[in-house]
């Protein structure tokens, strides 16, 4: 029962890379578009 914890706490620790990485991909797509649109529109 010692180590419960810290299993749930690498859990913790993956979704928040999980979520980490959601938010840097969208960040680079959306940079992506706009730079896109600027590229498009000269």
């Amino acid at each position: 029962m010692a180590w419960a914890p810290l299993i749930r706490s690498g859990a913790w620790a993956r979704e928040a890379a999980g979520t980490e990485a959601g938010v840097g991909e969208v960040v680079v797509t959306t940079v992506n578009v706009l730079l896109g649109m600027v590229y498009y529109r000269s």
